[in-house]
């Protein structure tokens, strides 16, 4: 029998027979086999936590007579604070799920209503189960069912947690039933990673995440669902009281079977196994791979960067996940706009020892293939770093001292190969951009060695200028940015059949034109730009990024007094992103719906604007704090019977 890893060799000797794992081990592979070893370690690590945790069958069925979960299976018919229980809808491993309805005469409501396993809440306690409920009750997106209120049952001392119901079908089932085609299933899944990424923007981690627990309602949007053994990432450290872990093992992580403390990459894992059962095509099968790494490390970093590569793969660009050439690699790096992550000390020390390897392998360095593989490594190092703000000290340097230290490397290490030079220093210049020290970005552009050779390829030059003009725009230095996008401009205008990559290059340039002279307030200038952005490029850029593009094209049209041309736009904005987010509730859209509705004034339909702005003002309460800037515009809107300000 042939095994890939010694997690399959794991669930195969699982499922064979779960107590006697490690006898049947030797009897699988030779103690000298390179996965024998791995395996063992597993086993040992599962049989530990079956000794610590209720939820595993064997330690349920011995702990009944003294825990009394099977009062879970008969509460039909119960009444719960203002709801009457109705049909058992599932077991889980945190507890039982039943529908119920509201039944006090006041409003007409069906809810799924969890109830704890009294083991669990022996083992983890009320307050644990009490926290854990109150932070999931505070994430708001439309893609997670809703936690509406945790309580404790008079009669019989269970918790139980009240929840959005959700009618639907497990994602999986449901893209088989339904027939969808790929981009179809993809846009779907892109649904539920902006859902995810919002849970782990509350320092959540979902910690279960399988097709069972993703159901597709009737109007075909997705929800995810169970958040029964979620964990918050820093509770983990914090708390004795950890909660145990009731994954299914076919999606669950490496580290969540060892039982280590979980991380978003463990939720990431679980989203590339969902990838695979989705069995989608080979390029996303890349994508699925890189997702279900067995390192962490070796995952993508974030759920959104997961989420740009299926819509790089949708768009037919290339991915994280492909093996891509230096040229492709240094164009996207100027395009992404990293947002950096925090130096370490463990970075400083590969990015030097990835940079001495440069320097002593160059004699070896003999082929094309050698060279992108050497530049690789030592650009994804570089892109470890992050804010130049910081000024505290790690492994004795501060974020710009080391960033100030790669820049003189990379200008005399790297002699031999001006692309790659070229493509760091122009990552440098993006962590200064980002850092607002604008100054410092143009010097390490300035420094750019064999310009006339490194940006012989128009669209880089182009991205080369852009760059400068968003730094001298950054000082204020209005004429200077203005500038540098005409001779970006004047490039791309010589370009008769544009390549994609010279399109988008043209794109970032109309759209930077857009912006500076909007904030010049020349309107006129704003609004032209825009429009050749939308009538040319709409269709290769991101959603996001067009919603953008409409909103500072109505902004220009109100301020130049077109209120009727203001509002369409407006409304477009508005309506790309309900249709990318599924709810005009989300919070990408706050600011533009008020807009809109101030545009309304404008137009003297008064009433709807109010009660627009009412409607807005008590979605902003229910995600931002009674502080939050948007919420006194709104106000003094409310407030106002004059003219609202433009």
């Amino acid at each position: 029998m042939e095994f890939s890893s010694s997690y399959d060799v794991f669930q195969y000797l699982q499922e064979k027979d779960e107590l006697n794992m490690l006898q049947n081990l030797d009897e699988v592979l030779a103690v000298d086999h390179p996965l024998y070893s791995e395996t063992k370690k597993l086993i040992i690590a599962h049989h530990r936590n079956q000794e610590e945790t209720l939820f595993l069958q064997t330690i349920n069925n011995s702990a009944k007579s003294l825990t009394n979960d099977d009062i879970t299976r008969s509460l039909k018919g119960e009444q719960v604070d203002v709801y009457r229980v109705e049909e058992l809808i599932g077991l889980g491993g945190m507890g039982a799920v039943y529908s119920a309805r509201r039944n006090d005469g006041k409003l007409q409501q069906k809810v799924a209503i969890k109830f704890i396993y009294p083991s669990v809440t022996s083992l983890v306690g009320e307050e644990v189960i009490h926290s854990e409920a109150q932070h999931l009750i505070n994430i708001s997106h439309p893609y997670v069912a809703r936690f509406l209120s945790i309580g404790t049952c008079a009669n019989n001392s269970l918790q139980y947690i009240v929840m959005e119901y959700v009618e639907g079908e497990p994602i999986d089932e449901y893209c088989s039933n339904h027939r969808l085609s790929e981009k179809q299933t993809l846009k779907l899944v892109l649904k539920l990673l902006s859902a995810i990424n919002e849970v782990h923007s509350n320092m959540v981690v979902h910690a279960d995440i399988k097709p069972s627990n993703i159901l597709v309602d009737t109007k075909g949007e997705p929800k995810l669902m169970d958040f029964g053994i979620a964990r918050r990432v820093e509770q983990q450290k914090s708390n004795n009281k950890v909660a145990p872990r009731g994954a299914s093992r076919d999606y669950a992580s490496p580290e969540q079977l060892q039982k280590n403390n979980l991380t978003a990459a463990s939720d990431i894992y679980s989203i590339g196994k969902l990838l695979h059962k989705l069995d989608l095509s080979r390029g996303l099968n890349l994508i699925a791979k890189k997702a279900c790494a067995d390192c962490p490390e070796a995952r993508y970093a974030s759920v959104g960067q997961l989420q740009e590569d299926i819509e790089r793969y949708i768009e037919n660009r290339p991915t994280r996940a492909e093996s891509l050439g230096f040229i492709g690699r240094t164009l996207r790096a100027a395009q992404r706009n990293y947002a950096l992550v925090i130096v370490t000390s463990v970075i400083l020390v590969s990015v030097t020892g990835t940079s001495l390897w440069l320097k002593n392998k160059n004699e070896e360095l003999k082929t094309t293939i050698e060279r992108e593989q050497a530049t690789g490594r030592f650009m994804q190092s570089i892109f470890k770093y992050a804010n130049a703000k910081r000024t505290e000290k790690v492994g004795g340097y501060t974020v710009e001292e080391v960033l100030a230290d790669l820049a003189e490397r990379a200008i005399t290490e790297l002699e031999d190969y001006p692309l790659a030079r070229f493509a760091i220093l122009f990552e440098l210049a993006k962590s200064y951009q980002e850092s607002g020290k604008y100054e410092k970005a143009l010097k390490v552009l300035d420094s750019v060695p064999d310009k006339k050779e490194v940006l012989s390829e128009p669209y880089i030059e182009m991205h080369y200028h852009v760059s400068r003009a968003y730094n001298h725009n950054g000082l204020k230095q209005r004429q200077a940015s203005l500038s540098e996008l005409d001779k970006a401009w004047r490039i791309g205008e010589k370009i008769e059949s544009p390549s994609l990559d010279e399109q988008k290059a043209l794109a970032v340039t109309l759209i930077a034109k857009a912006f500076f002279n909007y904030y010049q307030e020349d309107y006129n200038a704003s609004k032209d730009a825009a429009r050749q952005v939308i009538e040319r490029y709409s269709d290769i850029l991101p959603e996001q990024q067009v919603a953008t593009i409409y909103n500072t094209l109505a902004a220009s049209q109100r301020n130049l007094g077109d209120y009727s041309a203001a509002q369409a736009a407006f409304q477009k904005s508005i309506d790309i992103l309900v249709e990318k987010f599924g709810s005009i509730e989300h919070p990408s859209l706050f600011y533009k719906r008020y807009n809109l509705y101030v545009t309304y004034r404008q137009l003297d339909r008064e009433q709807e604007a109010l009660e627009g702005l009412k409607v807005l003002r008590q979605q902003v309460l229910e995600v931002y704090d009674d502080d939050f800037p948007l919420l006194k515009d709104i106000t003094d809107q409310l407030d106002s019977s004059s003219e609202p300000k433009v």
